[in-house]
């Protein structure tokens, strides 16, 4: 079955809260926050591995500490372990999401800004620009958003990194549906918008179409204290 889980940090992460985390995180990830110059960087960085592990941890009965992480030669992570949990994570803004099933997924959110439709036009297939501009000016924003995070999350849901050019499928808008075309070598795979409100867009890809209605919304302090639960502390 698909979970979803979220945390928004915004400013109200403490130091204290911070260190707590950073202390679950592994070494990789603790130089890679340590890289980031601006804070909120590192805070992302470092609450998408504890909220992976907290994910992956209830889902398959293990002590958060016990995960460990590896990556593919495309830089997909997955998990060391005996279970069948797959996950992907996502931060942007003051937002991080993990989603985990029994086989391939991808999410992807973006923080909605001032687009680049030029930068469209190199990496999406001409219909979907086609549709896109013929919308008013406010909506056209908000579709190369849906269609980034789409393109995103398909991308890191088949683990093949950019060797998969988003122009090489194209997803067509139905209402509340979203279907995709695409060659012999792109699978085709199933989409979900989720609402995070005016300010961001959220996808979901599964090989399959048993989506999750609801999201599980934590807090940092809340995300700490069930880690701290998971582990028998």
């Amino acid at each position: 079955m698909v979970s979803m889980a979220a945390v928004e940090f915004c400013s109200k992460l403490t130091d204290s809260c911070y260190s707590s985390f950073l202390a679950l995180v592994s070494p990789e990830r603790k130089s890679r926050a340590a890289a980031f110059r601006r804070k909120e960087d590192a805070c992302r960085c470092v609450i998408a591995e504890v909220l992976a592990r907290y994910c992956i941890a209830g889902r398959e009965k293990l002590p958060p500490e016990a995960i460990v992480f590896q990556n593919n030669n495309f830089g997909k992570p997955s998990v060391e372990l005996p279970g069948k949990s797959q996950f992907n994570i996502s931060h942007s803004g003051s937002w991080v999401v993990c989603a985990t099933d029994d086989g391939p997924i991808g999410i992807d959110i973006e923080r909605i800004h001032l687009p680049d439709f030029e930068m469209a036009k190199r990496f999406f297939h001409p219909d979907e620009i086609s549709e896109m501009i013929d919308l008013p000016k406010k909506l056209r924003t908000e579709r190369f958003f849906e269609l980034w995070t789409l393109k995103e999350s398909y991308i890191k849901t088949i683990g093949k990194g950019l060797s998969c050019p988003l122009d090489s499928f194209t997803l067509f808008f139905d209402r509340d549906q979203i279907t995709m075309r695409a060659g012999q070598d792109c699978p085709v795979l199933f989409f979900k918008l989720y609402d995070f409100g005016p300010y961001y867009k959220c996808s979901l890809c599964l090989s399959h179409r048993q989506f999750p209605e609801k999201i599980e919304i934590i807090s940092p302090e809340r995300l700490l204290e069930k880690i701290n639960i998971l582990s028998g502390r």
